[in-house]
């Protein structure tokens, strides 16, 4: 025997079972789920987002190939430029330029930084005052290249007053992670192991915030623009 419902309740079943479908639906999102992308936490788990994972670079990543940073051949004169407004009657005073030449290897760097260290000494008859200057400066997406600068300045009366670089140190660090270090110690300088920071240094010096400029804080800002990657 067959038994047949009524139109007007196929009707109501046939609501409830829309209702039943959307809430359903509802209780597990409203739209299509998407599919995450690999890596990507899930909304609701785990109390957060996963971090992204940190490539490790090369040892070789960033290598440098010179640093000039002590001796006569770092005095350069301030850079003249022509203007509408009279010549100035005064001779171009002479600075400090503390300059790196690095290769890098990856396709990009997203911050290459390089942490200088200097120490100068301004030595008389009577006395002998070292003076200790720190500066780092921030490149962003440095592309793979050779023969890229890195350049810092001490300025005319620091040099004068506090005397010219005995020794450099320069350390680079590429996404996080230090890459690459030199330095350039005065000939017949004699210094501690890792003298820049060694106690018997660093206790014996004053140093100097302030003193050692980036490139955009100086006269050379416009020379040879190209040269250099993009500061932060």
């Amino acid at each position: 025997m067959k038994f047949r419902l009524p139109v007007e309740s196929v009707g109501v079943l046939c609501g409830l079972g829309v209702l039943l479908v959307s809430a359903s639906a509802w209780g597990q999102g409203a739209y299509p789920a998407r599919r995450a992308a690999p890596g990507a936490a899930e909304p609701g788990r785990g109390g957060g987002a996963v971090a992204a994972r940190e490539v490790s670079l090369p040892a070789d990543a960033v290598k440098i190939g010179q640093l000039t940073g002590t001796g006569r051949q770092t005095l350069v004169k301030t850079p003249e430029y022509k203007t509408s407004t009279p010549t100035s009657s005064t001779r171009p005073r002479e600075w400090v330029q503390i300059t790196v030449k690095y290769d890098t290897g990856p396709e990009w760097v997203s911050v290459l930084s390089v942490a200088y260290t200097v120490l100068a000494l301004n030595e008389t008859r009577d006395d002998k005052v070292y003076s200790l200057y720190r500066q780092t400066v921030e490149y962003l997406d440095v592309e793979r290249g050779r023969d890229k600068l890195s350049t810092v300045y001490l300025s005319p009366p620091a040099v004068k007053r506090y005397g010219m670089p005995v020794a450099v140190h320069v350390e680079i660090t590429a996404d996080g992670q230090l890459i690459a270090q030199a330095d350039d110690i005065e000939p017949g300088r004699k210094l501690p192991p890792k003298w820049w920071e060694a106690s018997e240094v660093l206790n014996s010096v004053t140093a100097r915030d302030g003193y050692l400029l980036k490139i955009n804080a100086t006269p050379f800002a416009f020379v040879n623009v190209d040269d250099y990657e993009v500061m932060r």
